[in-house]
């Protein structure tokens, strides 16, 4: 009798764990922000504002590009900035915590986002990224428009 009871046990050990697995793994982070398709796109002479972001995005700007700091020194020398909060929906949203948090600073030059993850700031814009893909984005705040202090 007890040689039947260990596979029954161990099958049930076994789901159990996969059900814990499956209940404490994080939900699917939000997606990134999506343009409004009923707004034409904008040109280079005449840009448009689509979701809190320019249409096309200035010329120069670091608008949504993936890339890895090359050097852990980077956080230093391009000055990261502390705050710990962690969790963000997305670009739109980090940029309006730096707006309304530091206006007076004028420190928020870039910021990486990883929707539901994360906002990292920095008071420098790094020269040393690479364009290795990331689970984060890179936005200067030149790339967004229509943000006020009470939005």
């Amino acid at each position: 009798m007890p040689r039947l009871l260990v596979p029954w046990f161990v099958l049930v050990m076994a789901i159990a764990t996969l059900i814990s697995v499956v209940m404490t793994c994080d939900p699917k982070p939000p997606p990134w922000p999506k343009k409004d398709p009923n707004i034409k796109p904008g040109t280079e002479k005449n840009p448009v504002c689509n979701n809190h972001q320019w249409d096309p995005p200035p010329k120069g700007a670091i608008c949504g590009e993936n890339g890895w700091l090359n050097d852990f020194k980077d956080n230093e020398r391009f000055g990261f900035i502390i705050d710990h909060q962690e969790f963000w929906y997305g670009p739109n949203e980090c940029w309006v915590d730096c707006f309304k948090k530091r206006p007076k600073y004028g420190d928020c030059k870039i910021f990486a986002v990883w929707p539901g993850k994360e906002c990292a700031k920095w008071e420098k814009i790094p020269t040393t990224r690479d364009n290795r893909t990331t689970p984060w984005k890179w936005y200067e705040p030149r790339c967004f428009c229509n943000l006020t202090k009470e939005w």
